[in-house]
């Protein structure tokens, strides 16, 4: 899913108008509507401002595209859930640390809110395990 559409999905789950959001983020209505059509992207500081006001997370893709995520849902998974969550962690090994999480929110970022879900379950598991601890 892209930031256009991400943005507007946080902003109608929080329940506030474009009016709304633009008052708090000292823009214009305006504004606010070309993030959501994707004709316009926010400045950093503006982003971390949206997080804010919506209560999502967010961040950067490596080729620079603006994200946000949302943890707050999450379910129980299957082991094959699970060995697909860590095979597709193994695939980016090779990153640094802010690549993998990048990239691990991207993809969060990119499935509906079933694998929303699942990646954060997939995500506690891992990191409860003994075996995966540092």
């Amino acid at each position: 899913m892209d930031f256009a559409s991400t943005l507007r999905k946080a902003r109608k789950k929080t329940g506030i108008t474009q009016k709304a959001l633009a008052n708090e983020l000292n823009v214009t209505p305006a504004m606010i509507a070309q993030y959501e059509t994707g004709k316009r992207k926010p400045r950093k500081e503006t982003l971390a401002k949206i997080a804010e006001a919506l209560h999502v997370g967010y961040g950067y893709t490596k080729a620079g595209e603006p994200y946000l995520y949302d943890f707050k849902n999450v379910v129980a998974f299957s082991q094959e859930d699970q060995d697909a969550f860590i095979k597709m962690a193994k695939e980016i090994a090779g990153y640094s640390d802010d690549d993998r999480r990048d990239h691990l929110l991207y993809n969060f970022n990119s499935v509906n809110d079933e694998g929303k879900q699942k990646i954060v379950e997939y995500s506690e598991d891992i990191a409860s395990n003994e075996k995966y601890k540092e």
